[in-house]
């Protein structure tokens, strides 16, 4: 009959890495599978079957069995077999959820208007993090970021989220959750800063308020970039500075002009004047900043009070110390109430990681890889108005009859 044994410990464990087992039989997906170890080399060979008959024999000479591997394949089939729920599947391996919950990894990823963010967590613990810039290109920087913590993640059982305005198109083709960034930022602050009044976040294109005290509430610009980063770097540009330069500049100002951030061709018509005139760029940089953090505030928060604990998230926030000197002047805010944390790039990012471990979704990193590769090669359809001319022979001919039309002078 069918050997029925199955790795459940560590006891067992330790007689295999011993070898004093030579044969090891568990399920595998509807299968069972043998492992045989040289007791000198304790490398593996295995065969799967179902039932008696031998389906596949696989020989790996050059590749030890690690406890991560047992460990892995014990934790898919039990979710696997128990629906993907944590809690039964943490039962059926004699293990408390949270160690289970220990055992995975989990992925968040935020794809903005401007930038692209990664995170990773392992064992309760943020392990990796990035933020770049996707240049338009969401897709195949999204696979780059993935393919770079693939050795990272290794074979573990995996749990990802996506989120982002430029985020839901590619988590649907590539069929990975998706979750609304302020859902995500919300998550962030409720498991690490719940006391949290009030969040002001600035984005490459976007601003956003979200009020948590007197109840939920959030506000968000529209169509216009004007106030956030794509203005500061429109900003920038126009003084011929870089965004640092720009940032340094304004810490040493004297005073502050009047200039309107709504838009950057006004802001340009309040700004090329004061610079004609001389003005200090040191001041202009900081009336720049002044003038982000009054349209923000007035823009979004339309006559609600933001004040308690206010967090600030985002890229602006997190890199431009006269950015974040302007929005503490703005709000009249003490050093304890204004709250600048280091994971203010990551904010979405890891609210995605932590709606993702809620999710029935387990995968592994070759299957998320490959599901994203192949959403990079889909091709977009897009809303586009119909050519004047549907081939060369119409052009031609339109271009024919109009030159008929020609009066000699």
């Amino acid at each position: 009959g069918k050997p029925a044994k199955a790795i459940t410990t560590d006891g067992e464990w330790n007689k295999i890495i011993n070898g004093t087992a030579d044969w090891v039989y568990e399920e595998e997906y509807g299968f069972t599978k043998a492992y045989a170890f040289s007791p000198d080399s304790k490398k593996i060979a295995y065969l799967r079957f179902d039932e008696s008959e031998v389906v596949e024999v696989v020989d790996e000479p050059a590749r030890e069995l690690t406890k991560d591997d047992v460990q892995r394949d014990q934790i898919l089939r039990a979710l696997r077999n128990n629906g993907f729920r944590r809690k039964d599947a943490a039962r059926d391996l004699f293990i408390s959820e949270r160690t289970l919950y220990r055992r995975m990894k989990a992925l968040g990823i935020d794809i903005g208007s401007t930038t692209a963010k990664l995170v990773v967590f392992c064992d309760g613990k943020l392990v990796y993090s990035c933020y770049e810039r996707h240049f338009s290109q969401v897709r195949p920087k999204t696979l780059e970021l993935l393919q770079r913590v693939c050795d990272l993640v290794g074979d573990r059982p995996v749990k990802a989220a996506i989120s982002g305005s430029a985020g839901f198109g590619m988590a649907s083709s590539a069929k990975i959750p998706f979750v609304q960034e302020v859902f995500a930022t919300g998550e962030t602050v409720k498991a690490l800063e719940p006391d949290t009044s009030a969040v002001i976040e600035l984005g490459g294109e976007d601003a956003k308020v979200i009020f948590f005290k007197g109840g939920m509430d959030e506000r968000m610009n529209g169509t216009c970039a004007g106030g956030t980063g794509a203005f500061i770097d429109q900003m920038a540009t126009l003084l011929d500075v870089t965004v640092e330069e720009l940032d340094e500049l304004s810490l040493r100002h004297t005073r502050i002009y009047p200039i309107a951030s709504r838009c950057g061709v006004f802001a340009k018509t309040d700004i090329q004047p004061l610079l004609n005139q001389g003005a200090a760029k040191e001041n202009i940089a900081a009336s720049i900043f002044a003038a982000v953090a009054s349209q923000t505030i007035a823009g979004l928060a339309q006559g609600r009070k933001i004040e308690g604990k206010v967090m600030f998230l985002g890229g602006p926030l997190h890199y431009c110390q006269g950015l974040r000197f302007a929005f503490k002047e703005a709000l009249k805010l003490t050093d304890d109430n204004a709250v600048f944390p280091d994971y203010g790039l990551f904010s979405v990012s890891l609210g995605a990681a932590y709606y993702a471990n809620g999710q029935d979704d387990v995968t592994d990193m070759d299957s998320l890889i490959a599901r994203v590769e192949a959403s990079t090669r889909e091709k977009i359809e897009t809303a586009h108005t119909q050519p004047l001319f549907a081939s060369e022979e119409e052009y031609e001919a339109f271009c024919d009859r109009h030159a008929r039309a020609n009066v000699e002078i």
